[in-house]
């Protein structure tokens, strides 16, 4: 859905689930003097919608939706759409249309918080909170609330920062500070991840890296914006970084002109994948469990497939098979997924998906409080290590809550006789 704005305001909006806003200059988010004069104003959002692809319908519809099974698809802005959507569109816009209504002094109160500098400790503790409550949200499988739904026709200012502007302030946090377990960001670790991905020994140029990995991860501001990234990771000199992830070939800049970023953008310079340091501190055993990112996966080819697991394949650059095995969140509003294997064999990739197939999607859809990377690491060992147990054992070795196991059971029994019908 891309959202539009009719009049002409400063009211911010950001993407949300289910919905897609399109700003061609991401500046528009928030001005740097934010008028507080908007409560006497009633401000009017214009959003379109593919029929075709309701999401808000089929979350409501169905009990039971995977992200795989969601397309995902970047609007830039309103020239994304043809003429014939435009003219589907604006052609029933009361259903479309959206009213921002002053509340009083409670949206004086929540933009207060938001936009005024003075209450910055205020606001990190809010942003600290909410990050924490969704995160229980998230391990207790219940759902993040969302401002947007199938039947809103208008909303106050405070549910708009409550709900909507806090998802700015979230990524904004993602996005710009680096993580404790690796020291990276999120755009970095984009870069690496797509550095494993190519498994290319050869050279390449930064333009070309930073496009493939803007395409390849949903990185949705622009390769132009990684370049700079690129050269900072291949960089050798004193002042730059402590071990160099990417080998330089070529003029990366030196550290009188480590601030110029102009000057190494207009370089021709070229990198090689192949640092050996990198490969070695950043590898991934077969088995390990990791939480990944779904738009990294939407166009590679599925092998199998049983309810929330699938078995993915899809060729590097030397066009080697890969084989990964994904189990999907059930109405994930954060689009993440866990990878269980990786394998360049396809027999191999087969067996342990069969031997994970009958068995975890059902119990994970029973206990999706044990829908953790370390929690599943430990699920998928026993299974591995004991294919002939039924789901009694794995529920009694793996799972607290006992008083579950018969109705689990009863529907594992059932899946092998209609299987066994079939």
């Amino acid at each position: 859905m891309s959202t539009i704005i009719e009049r002409n305001t400063l009211i911010p909006i950001q993407r949300t689930k289910g919905f897609e806003t399109g700003f061609d200059n991401q500046n528009s988010y928030f001005p740097d003097s934010y008028p507080f004069t908007l409560q006497s104003k009633r401000c009017e959002i214009i959003v379109k919608l593919k029929r075709e692809h309701n999401l808000c319908e089929n979350i409501t519809h169905n009990s039971t939706i995977y992200a795989a099974d969601i397309p995902a698809t970047l609007t830039d802005s309103l020239a994304s759409s043809t003429s014939v959507e435009a003219i589907e569109y604006f052609s029933d816009i009361q259903r479309h249309r959206i009213d921002f209504r002053y509340g009083g002094e409670e949206d004086d109160d929540a933009f207060d918080l938001a936009f005024n500098p003075e209450n910055i400790e205020a606001k990190k503790q809010w942003i600290a909170n909410v990050m924490e409550e969704r995160r229980l949200r998230r391990e207790n499988g219940e759902k993040v609330p969302y401002l947007y739904e199938y039947n809103t026709r208008k909303v106050t200012l405070k549910d708009f920062v409550e709900k909507e502007l806090i998802n700015y302030f979230i990524e904004q946090n993602e996005r710009s500070l680096s993580s404790l377990v690796d020291g990276f960001k999120t755009a970095q670790r984009k870069i690496i991840y797509t550095c494993f991905k190519l498994n290319d020994e050869c050279e390449t140029k930064v333009t070309h890296l930073a496009g493939f990995t803007a395409k390849s991860t949903a990185y949705k501001h622009g390769g132009r914006f990684l370049m700079p990234l690129i050269i900072k990771l291949a960089q050798n000199f004193v002042g730059s970084n402590n071990i160099n992830l990417l080998l330089p070939i070529g003029q990366f800049g030196k550290r009188l002109e480590i601030l110029n970023q102009a000057i190494f953008l207009k370089m021709t310079s070229f990198l090689s994948l192949a640092n050996q340091f990198l490969t070695k501190v950043f590898s991934l055993e077969p088995y390990s469990v990791v939480e990944v990112k779904i738009e990294d996966y939407i166009h590679y080819d599925i092998v199998a497939r049983e309810e929330s697991l699938i078995l993915y394949n899809y060729c590097d650059n030397k066009n080697q098979n890969n084989y990964e095995i994904l189990l999907h969140r059930e109405n994930s509003s954060t689009r993440t997924a866990f990878s269980l294997y990786r394998s360049t064999r396809n027999d191999e990739a087969e067996i342990y998906f069969i031997r994970l197939k009958d068995k975890l999607p059902i119990f994970m859809t029973r206990f999706p409080n044990l829908l953790s990377t370390s929690s599943l690491q430990e699920i998928c060992k026993h299974i591995n290590a004991n294919p002939s147990q039924n789901m009694a054992h794995i529920i009694f070795v793996n799972c607290p809550q006992k008083n579950h196991c018969p109705f689990i059971i009863d529907e594992w029994t059932k899946l092998q006789n209609k299987k066994n019908t079939h």
